[in-house]
């Protein structure tokens, strides 16, 4: 994959059109204080989550650089999401939206998480069916795509 279809670099953006559309579109800043605050449990359960799968590839010695995998990581998080990561990114982008207080930043998570389901989770699965054949489709009999 091209440096520039990474998801990271979906993240990054959603980041920053959150923000943009605070103050693009301020007429829909409906999210008022003490309700906007439910955005940073989100927003840490997304931090916590890219924590924890990250910790998991530090554990068994290996990178999550979007190559060609190497281990197939059935433990910690991935016991409960086959894409804690991901999940993670959607988790902050939908807290930072809320925290920001517009209803309409809510769609970037949406469109965040749609792209991931759609371009790189596909790709992802086909690559680790490929690499690990049968233990890998046994895991996902076992750890739902999401949660």
């Amino acid at each position: 994959m091209k440096k520039l279809n990474m998801p990271p670099t979906y993240f990054y953006t959603g980041i920053l059109l959150v923000v943009l559309i605070r103050f693009l579109f301020r007429d829909f800043n409906l999210i008022r204080f003490p309700c906007s605050m439910f955005g940073l449990v989100l927003v840490f359960l997304g931090v916590w989550l890219n924590f924890a799968a990250s910790s998991v590839f530090k554990t068994n010695k290996t990178r999550h650089d979007f190559g060609a995998p190497r281990f197939l990581l059935t433990g910690g998080v991935f016991r409960f999401s086959r894409n804690p990561m991901y999940l993670g990114m959607f988790f902050f982008l939908a807290g930072l939206a809320v925290c920001v207080g517009n209803v309409l930043g809510l769609g970037v998570p949406l469109v965040f998480i749609i792209a991931v389901q759609l371009v790189f989770v596909p790709y992802e699965e086909k690559l680790m069916e490929r690499r690990f054949g049968k233990r890998y489709v046994e895991y996902k009999k076992k750890v739902r795509r999401w949660i």
